[in-house]
């Protein structure tokens, strides 16, 4: 199968570049272009487009707009702090990164759109169309801005596959990640669709969620940088299936479409979010001063219908820390017992093992741990060897 990435110019993010990176090392992708349709686009020069911007947007707005300004700058600040502590510098530079395309061993084809007032609509005029059709392209990728209109979306065999990152049967529009926080919602979603003239309303051909995060900047780089494993194996399935997925049922869609956050909105987040995570500080710190805690119990049994929880024994519970997810496995002639060990100071959990000889608590010892949080150690005998998921 041939696809395109449709980008804005060679230098792409870092999500893009993986992709990128994933498709041309697959044997499933016969070939890949990149069509850059921003690529000679003027760009001011950065302290010009600042205070520009600046004067236009205080003309439109009035003062209210520095507030909207400083109120923005401030989330961003704090929280790409935040996220850099949570990932760790390597991985927080990469995703910040931008990567240049035109070093990598691709063809490049140049179209230019036709853009709406706005500047958010997309029309390309009847050459540049020709010219992708004659590229015999099966399908586009979308990687870039813009909401696509006109005969663009029908070039290709396939149409034009996109993210929108978000649950398109609750928030249609943007920014990716930012009312979900804002509203509290448990699971932040992402869909895969063939995009038609309806923003946000195309063919469902996939779907998917996350567990939101407690602030805007993790919540949509975790969202970006997760989600787009799933566009990549959705085409390679697509090319092996010379196919496209069926698409969900349609559903109508009743709530209003986001646009981006006003000031009230920002100040509203400041003091429900960060309230939310200082909150949730004080119920971390009470749980050290109250030393509330999870502990094991276990017993030896051969019917585990008699048990008897007063009969059980104690894995003692350690200051600081709880056990959880206990897994239970023979080896020769004692028992372990794999589990959980969190620590409440560093917030995160590690994997723990406990020897059991003649049923009885033994030797007592860390096996697993990462700069990342583990959990749920499932142990399971396959092939008379001992593996862990």
């Amino acid at each position: 199968m041939r696809l395109a990435l449709i980008v804005d110019n060679e230098t792409v993010d870092y999500h893009t570049f993986m992709l990128y990176k994933s498709l041309v090392g697959s044997e499933k992708i016969e070939d890949i272009l990149v069509i850059t349709q921003n690529k000679n686009s003027k760009r001011p020069v950065k302290m010009e487009g600042i205070f520009s911007r600046l004067l236009t947007m205080i003309k439109e707005q009035g003062f209210q707009y520095l507030l909207y300004a400083f109120a923005y700058k401030f989330i961003i600040t704090i929280e790409r702090f935040r996220y850099k502590k949570l990932v760790g510098d390597d991985l927080y530079r990469k995703l910040l990164s931008t990567y240049d395309l035109s070093q990598e061993p691709v063809t490049f084809i140049d179209i230019k759109p036709i853009k709406s007032k706005s500047g958010l609509f997309y029309r390309f005029e009847k050459k540049d169309i020709d010219i992708i059709k004659e590229s015999n392209i099966d399908l586009l990728i979308r990687c870039g801005s813009g909401i696509y209109k006109g005969d663009i979306l029908s070039c290709a065999q396939f149409g034009i596959i996109s993210f929108h990152h978000g649950d398109n049967r609750k928030y249609r529009g943007g920014p990716a990640g930012f009312w979900e926080v804002l509203e509290g919602e448990e699971y932040t979603g992402f869909i895969i669709q063939k995009l038609t003239e309806d923003l946000d309303g195309g063919d469902v051909l996939m779907r998917g969620e996350f567990s939101t995060q407690n602030y805007y900047i993790a919540n949509q780089l975790e969202l970006w940088r997760k989600s787009t494993t799933f566009l990549f194996n959705i085409l390679e399935k697509i090319a092996q299936s010379g196919s496209l997925p069926s698409p969900e049922e349609c559903v109508p869609y009743s709530r209003k479409l986001y646009r981006y956050p006003k000031v009230s909105d920002l100040l509203s987040y400041i003091t429900l979010v960060y309230c939310r995570i200082f909150i949730g500080k004080i119920a971390s710190l009470k749980k050290v001063i109250y030393k509330e805690n999870y502990f094991l119990l276990y017993a030896k049994l051969t019917n585990w219908t008699n048990l008897s929880f007063r009969h059980l024994e104690v894995v003692p519970p350690v200051s600081g820390r709880f056990f959880a997810d206990p897994f239970a496995i023979k080896h020769k002639d004692d028992h372990y017992l794999f589990f959980e060990d969190y620590s409440i100071n560093d917030g995160k959990g590690e994997i723990s093992c406990m020897r059991l000889v003649n049923g009885r608590m033994g030797e007592y010892k860390k096996v697993l741990k990462s700069r990342h949080h583990l959990s749920f150690p499932f142990v399971f005998e396959h092939d008379d060897q001992v593996f862990m998921v």
